[in-house]
């Protein structure tokens, strides 16, 4: 198994703009964009407190999109077709990413360099997962 790749992005509170990890400088005196979107010519744009970082689950959508902390999913069934909307969290107690949707909770993991699905203890391939947005640019999509 390949190891999973560590990457954020980050949505600018004041500006409302999300900056993907190539536009992000990130140090121990905080976090800068690399393109220039402040008054000064000569200076990185600084975001520290305007910034909400997001990191990558290390996992694709079906259509091959990176996947986010934070990100507005589609959870279809493959079987039956019907389809819900959840939000990508965090899960700190199980150290895992997962799906959160009105009636259920799609647990997600890397393994196999790929998306695995795990429903009741065990791994499913009955789901499509389709990102279409997130919590910060789309919030209308989770009302």
């Amino acid at each position: 198994m390949e190891d999973r790749e560590i990457k954020f992005r980050a949505w600018d509170k004041e500006k409302k703009i999300m900056f993907q990890w190539d536009e992000l400088s990130v140090d121990s005196y905080g976090v800068y964009t690399s393109n220039d979107y402040s008054k000064d010519d000569n200076a990185d744009y600084v975001l520290n407190q305007n910034a909400i970082l997001m990191q990558f689950t290390g996992l694709l959508d079906k259509n091959g999109r990176e996947i986010y902390q934070n990100d507005i999913a589609m959870v279809k069934e493959r079987e039956d077709g019907s389809a819900q909307i959840g939000v990508v969290e965090w899960d700190t107690s199980e150290a895992r990413f997962f799906i959160h949707v009105k009636t259920y909770r799609v647990n997600m993991w890397y393994g196999f360099e790929s998306l695995c699905i795990e429903e009741d203890g065990m791994f499913t391939d009955k789901y499509d997962i389709r990102v279409i947005g997130n919590i910060y640019e789309n919030p209308e999509l989770i009302k």
